[in-house]
């Protein structure tokens, strides 16, 4: 269970033709069950998305409204490029919900959707199961407490006082590695100044 509020953005995709009915309990019950784990969800009540646009004006609303992650429920069939357009301009990180529901095609949706994001180099978290299921909400909600971490470490500063001790190469840190990992800029504060 979250004990600090998570906010997350939640944008269910579907297409045109698909068991959108489908995609849309789904929906329903993901943004049900995330809330009672204390997960803040924005866009709970907005409609399904069948469209790029759809899809990219759902997730600008999300991130306007302070979300740290943004979560892709595939409820049906897709096209990847409604999802990839919206993640390409995503600066949270992203996760792609797949429900196991054959009628609802929606794992060959989440998986089309993984691959093109695993094609062009994007960073994103693959979570395949339905709402109801504990290890799969257990994922996600991991997911989510890293995602807010790395929201609040980006831009965050550190100081660094003195330097590697008795030769002992373990215990110096990569400043130039934990911007790239983690966002963090290293201050290097001379032992002197400290005194």
């Amino acid at each position: 269970m979250v004990t600090e509020t998570i906010r997350t953005g939640l944008v269910c995709i579907g297409l045109e033709g698909e068991l959108n009915e489908l995609g849309e309990q789904f929906r329903k019950e993901a943004a049900a069950v995330l809330s009672m784990r204390g997960i803040e969800v924005l866009n709970p009540d907005d409609s399904y998305t069948l469209t790029g646009e759809e899809v990219l004006q759902q997730t600008w609303k999300c991130l306007g409204e302070g979300a740290e992650a943004m979560i892709y429920l595939i409820g049906t069939w897709c096209l990847a490029d409604h999802v990839v357009d919206a993640v390409q301009e995503c600066p949270v990180p992203v996760a792609v919900w797949g429900i196991p529901e054959p009628a609802s095609f929606s794992s060959v949706g989440a998986n089309v959707v993984h691959g093109a994001l695993g094609e062009m180099g994007i960073k994103h978290k693959l979570v395949y199961g339905f709402p109801s299921d504990e290890e799969t909400l257990k994922e996600l909600e991991d997911f989510l407490k890293a995602a807010s971490v790395f929201g609040k470490l980006r831009h965050a500063r550190l100081g660094m006082i003195g330097g590697r001790a008795i030769s002992a190469y373990p215990t110096s840190g990569d400043p130039n590695q934990i911007k790239q990992v983690f966002g963090v800029e290293v201050e290097h504060i001379d032992q002197l100044v400290l005194l």
